[in-house]
């Protein structure tokens, strides 16, 4: 999907037209056939007995011209449609990034402004994960959101994952965290808003969630007992979001041996190939070092509903060269993100 032409640039009377020619051309091809044959049987039981030859060559020439009209009919609908397919498709054009946002907005009721998540990993394979959503509401009575996070590598005897919600609030309301379901694979959750979310209402909250020891990889050895060619971070876009920031931080002189980013159609992870490369045109896959620690960045502008946006790397082979991750200047001293060449 490309930035395209704007869902403006169709018209209402276009519109119309489609609707209008379709249903027209349906509504002749039938009436055609259904008056041919009421004509053609009426006849034939009443008058066709006692007609001349010469009027029964007239009939019978008049039915069969009259079939061959309505197949005419049926072929030039069908042709007819696809031009008024053709002349939508060039109208409309493919809708940007931007258009779908604010269609999908009106859709879900709701759309996120900003979306950041950062996972900050410990040496055994643990993390804990920073949210922080900033949402406005589109049409009036939002309840509540949801939220789903699994770690598909922690034990099953292991602690459920922690969930905390760490600040909620707006111009007008305030929340509260209700788990639904918590153990130490998956956990589903919501924030519910006190009052409900009139239409127009904004609100911020941020949140904390732990994954215990064992949810990542942090070998290469444990990688390939767990039968993965790399280690990722993934966040699915279940609602609108104009922006979304992804950060992985490693523990203190942890290095890693290759990095990447993907995006995956689900969860069999196929690349979608044209959302992959809008990223890489982008720049929004960047690496680098912060308070002395090395991370990963994935930003991106109007992700698409549905994909899972990842962050991917591969940890140190205790055979091979580790390879640390290139660092450029930062504020203050500090080692800033630099873009993945």
């Amino acid at each position: 999907m490309g930035s395209g032409a704007k869902l403006t640039g169709l018209r209402v009377t276009d519109a119309f037209k489609v609707v209008l020619r379709g249903a027209g051309s349906r509504t002749a091809v039938l009436g055609t056939l259904l008056a041919s044959l009421a004509t053609f049987f009426f006849v034939l039981h009443f008058f066709y007995p006692t007609l001349g030859n010469g009027w029964k060559i007239f009939f019978t020439l008049w039915v069969a011209v009259t079939l061959v009209i309505a197949l005419a009919l049926a072929v030039l609908a069908r042709a007819s449609s696809g031009y008024y397919d053709l002349l939508l498709s060039e109208r409309i054009g493919v809708p940007s990034h931007k258009d779908c946002h604010t269609l999908d907005s009106a859709f879900f009721g709701l759309r996120r402004k900003e979306y950041a998540t950062r996972f900050d990993l410990t040496s055994d394979g643990a993390a804990d994960i920073n949210s922080t959503v900033s949402l406005v509401a589109t049409t009036s009575n939002i309840k509540s959101v949801e939220h789903y996070r699994s770690a598909p590598h922690a034990r099953e005897d292991g602690d459920s994952i922690g969930i905390e919600l760490l600040k909620v609030g707006g111009d007008k309301n305030t929340g509260n965290l209700d788990i639904v379901s918590a153990n130490s694979r998956s956990a589903s959750f919501r924030i519910a808003f006190q009052p409900s979310l009139a239409k127009g209402d904004g609100v911020e909250y941020s949140l904390l969630e732990k994954l215990g020891p064992g949810s990542f990889a942090m070998s290469y050895d444990d990688l390939q007992r767990r039968k993965m060619e790399w280690e990722h971070c993934a966040v699915r876009i279940t609602w609108p979001t104009a922006g979304l920031f992804m950060r992985v931080t490693f523990p203190l002189r942890y290095v890693v041996s290759e990095v990447e980013y993907d995006v995956w159609l689900g969860n069999a992870q196929v690349r979608h190939m044209d959302e992959f490369t809008r990223i890489h045109n982008a720049s929004g896959f960047l690496d680098g070092t912060q308070n002395g620690k090395n991370c990963l960045d994935l930003r991106v502008a109007y992700p698409i509903h549905g994909l899972f946006y990842v962050l991917k790397w591969k940890p140190p082979r205790t055979t091979d060269q580790v390879l640390a991750l290139p660092a450029s200047k930062g504020a203050q001293g500090d080692t800033g993100p630099k873009k993945v060449s």
